[in-house]
């Protein structure tokens, strides 16, 4: 900012005095000297455009009144030079009528200072302006800093989103081949567990070792089907076409044998779903799997809703989950770090969750009073529906 003599930064500000009076000229420029600005004069509008094109001043005080070229015309011509446009220009005329004013106004001037001036006058309005420019300036210079930063963090965020894509893929892909490349010796593990069963039929120990093997067995198998349709729903979401389908006919081909079942008699052949069946039957029976896991020993029960869609709710009777478990329990890379003791939900949450993404259905986990309640909504064909977490 300019300081009381004149300066900026140590240096006096450069004022540019143009008047063809050499009287005016000379109080100006003593004036403007003592009060510590560096002062070039100049008689006419030719020298004033030469002494400003040689080094660009920090003001310039334009008389109106000049032969050849007037102060109206010096200025149009300070303005239409981009390196000369932004320099402030403060008009002294003895002309004093309003249109004499609006014109300066009109062509680039910043004030207007009619004669004969007083001093202290001049004074002011040159401390005034020449401040709003250091302020013009520090704002420029934040405005291309910030410019700065945010071209840096915006190159940031995108090398990010890159690396994240790349990861994405990447896990994508290691999920597949793990999950295809375990399947071979997993089967031999389990098939010579199998064998070992059979030749001891008599041996207690053996025999009450069996139902824990098979429980791992079937979880293995599960997570491992989970994996290889999460990562083809993944990579390949094109490969599961949307066709109409009867919910009636879907819910029959459920395993609900041992699930109270509660609004499945206002089924009908005309309630339609837009899906693919295969996909979205795996997606219930993964949801199905993960109530009966949280409680294996209790009952489940399913309750269907039409409402303006098709509403499922799946509830893990007398169970409980806290609200993070519940929220992440739909992403597929959270599975180790959000067991809790007894629970395990495997890949099947975010698999379901994934696959009705794709036909525009939702899903979600609630604690509620009689347990733990999954809530699938898929939109009726043709209707618009609207997500609900």
């Amino acid at each position: 900012m300019q300081t009381p003599t004149g300066q900026h930064n140590g240096e006096p500000l450069d004022i540019l005095a143009v008047d063809d009076t050499p009287a005016n000229l000379r109080v100006l420029s003593q004036a403007l000297k003592r009060w510590g600005y560096r002062v070039r004069p100049a008689p006419n509008g030719e020298i004033a455009l030469q002494a400003a094109l040689a080094r660009c001043p920090d003001l310039i005080l334009l008389d109106v009144n000049m032969p050849d070229m007037d102060g109206y015309e010096v200025c149009r011509r300070l303005k239409a030079i981009p390196d000369l446009a932004h320099v402030p220009v403060i008009f002294i005329s003895a002309l004093s009528e309003t249109l004499d004013k609006v014109t300066a106004f009109r062509v680039g001037g910043v004030d207007y200072i009619t004669k004969p001036f007083e001093l202290e006058e001049v004074e002011a309005r040159v401390r005034t302006h020449l401040q709003l420019r250091e302020t013009r300036r520090q704002l420029e210079a934040v405005n291309h800093e910030l410019e700065r930063l945010v071209s840096v963090r915006t190159e940031q965020l995108e090398l990010a989103n890159d690396r994240l894509k790349m990861l994405d893929h990447a896990k994508d892909e290691f999920l597949h081949l793990i999950a295809h490349e375990l399947r071979t010796p997993l089967n031999g593990i389990l098939g010579v567990a199998g064998i070992l069963f059979d030749s001891f039929p008599d041996d207690p120990q053996v025999q009450d070792l069996q139902p824990v093997f098979e429980n791992a067995e079937r979880r293995l198998l599960d997570i491992l089907n989970d994996a290889l349709m999460l990562s083809e729903v993944e990579v390949r979401p094109e490969s599961l076409a949307k066709s109409p389908l009867r919910i009636d006919e879907l819910m029959r081909t459920l395993p609900f044998s041992e699930w109270q079942l509660e609004g499945f008699d206002q089924l009908t052949p005309t309630h339609l779903l837009l899906a693919d069946v295969a996909s979205l039957r795996r997606a219930l029976e993964s949801l199905m799997r993960a109530c009966r896991n949280m409680a294996p020993h209790r009952e489940c029960r399913a309750v269907i809703q039409l409402n303006d869609h098709f509403e499922l709710r799946l509830v893990s009777i007398e169970t409980y989950l806290d609200e993070e478990v519940r929220l992440r329990m739909f992403e597929p890379f959270a599975i180790s770090e959000i067991q809790t003791a007894g629970v395990h939900l495997g890949l099947g949450p975010a698999l379901a969750s994934r696959i009705l993404a794709l036909f525009d259905g939702t899903i979600s986990a609630e604690q509620e009073d009689d347990g733990v309640t999954f809530i699938i909504r898929l939109p009726w064909p043709g209707a618009s529906f609207t997500r609900r977490s």
